[in-house]
């Protein structure tokens, strides 16, 4: 039985995308199992990825504990505990820093209800055609420049549109044993200028 090939007639139906596969598993210098729990970027396997991508003005918007190994990083969390440069909802974030500032946005905000009443006292950005997420998504589109990237972590692979101005420049999947997969979009600004008006929930 022959396999699908990059030229399989079943992909006209749809966009084609690099996309690759990465496997959590393995255990840490001291001993411990390699999981990809709620501190994302603690698993190896999604940080190098997601550090590989890192370039120029950084801002990561809902930084968490976990530093990315980088010279210049925006920190932002909502927790006024964690140490960060700003402590804006990311939902609000272009209302306080410049648009396009940044060269590279990592947009990785609590996966679920239970994330998200684990680290921020059950605050999330919502879900849903008029939840939060999409005005989160539109915030942080305004604060990327063109030629940018968008870095997104989460249970889908939706990310920014062209409706944002940007094209979709890879996808990664994180395979854990016995759990679904997440997900790593990368959405790559276009050369344009992007209007207050533009935005990824139809309107």
């Amino acid at each position: 039985m022959s396999g699908t090939s990059p030229q399989h007639p079943a992909l006209r139906h749809g966009t084609t995308v690099p996309t690759a596969y990465h496997t959590i598993g393995g255990r840490h210098s001291d001993g411990t199992p390699i999981s990809l729990g709620p501190w994302t970027f603690e698993t190896p396997q999604v940080r190098d990825v997601v550090e590989a991508y890192l370039d120029g003005d950084v801002l990561n918007a809902c930084a968490g504990r976990t530093r990315l190994s980088h010279p210049s990083v925006h920190r932002n969390d909502l927790d006024e505990r964690r140490h960060a440069d700003t402590h804006h909802d990311v939902r609000d974030l272009d209302d306080y820093l410049p648009p396009e500032s940044f060269d590279v946005v990592v947009f990785d905000p609590p996966f679920d209800a239970d994330q998200a009443a684990e680290h921020y006292d059950g605050r999330t950005v919502g879900r849903g055609p008029s939840g939060g997420i999409w005005t989160a998504r539109k915030a942080l589109a305004r604060l990327t420049r063109p030629g940018g990237r968008v870095l997104s972590v989460g249970w889908n692979s939706v990310g920014l549109s062209h409706r944002d101005g940007f094209e979709r420049e890879a996808v990664h999947l994180f395979q854990r044993p016995q759990k679904p997969d997440v997900f790593l979009t990368v959405d790559y600004r276009g050369q344009t200028t992007l209007g207050r008006e533009v935005g990824v929930d139809g309107e």
